[in-house]
């Protein structure tokens, strides 16, 4: 739901969330998101690791179980 994506983007740092977003909500790939940008796609793909796990820690303080979250 629309809210819950807002609620957990709310949460990851704004560096992150910019990238994130761009990827999953957007769908631009991430030549496309460090051109946007201005920075190097190895960047945009350390981001996207960086949000991923922030997205999962913040699921685990939700409580959802490990074995719920897809890695």
């Amino acid at each position: 739901n629309e809210c819950e994506k807002r609620k957990i983007n709310l949460e990851m740092p704004v560096e992150l969330e910019a990238v994130f977003t761009k990827y999953y909500y957007e769908c631009m790939k991430i030549e496309e998101i460090a051109e946007e940008l201005q920075m190097n796609p190895q960047t945009i793909k350390t981001r996207l690791r960086r949000g991923r796990e922030t997205l999962k820690q913040i699921l685990l303080k939700e409580g959802y179980r490990s074995s719920e979250i897809e890695n």
